[in-house]
């Protein structure tokens, strides 16, 4: 599996660089961009999720917490968050309060540690 070093010595560039590419921060010239996205199609190089996810302070994810999964409406509101959420390129993640106040309460602090958006 290729490293974002790899894809450095491809494309004869920075490490910040490429970095600024898969994130789509800062300013590169366009003909640097497309050199460092032919190196990243040659090496079939996929960006790490969890350097991401340190570099942007975002795992891209929306959390939801859930009290109780007996709910009649619970099947149609989790489809229509996931479509949602799909649609804005976001992973969703669902945490099970076990409708209990402590576990709804560690249920929500899981959510944050995972950096949900």
């Amino acid at each position: 599996m290729a490293t974002i070093n790899d894809v450095c010595r491809e494309a004869g560039v920075s490490k910040a660089t490429v970095s600024r590419v898969v994130n789509g921060t800062g300013q590169v010239r366009e003909s640097t961009r497309l050199k460092v996205q032919r190196a990243m199609d040659v090496l079939n190089y996929r960006p790490s999720l969890v350097a991401q996810a340190l570099a942007l302070q975002s795992t891209n994810s929306i959390g939801v917490m859930i009290s109780d999964f007996n709910s009649r409406y619970l099947g149609s509101f989790l489809k229509q968050a996931s479509i949602s959420t799909k649609a804005l390129g976001k992973n969703l993640i669902i945490a099970d309060g076990h409708n209990c106040p402590e576990e709804e309460l560690a249920a929500i602090r899981s959510l944050i540690e995972k950096k949900c958006d």
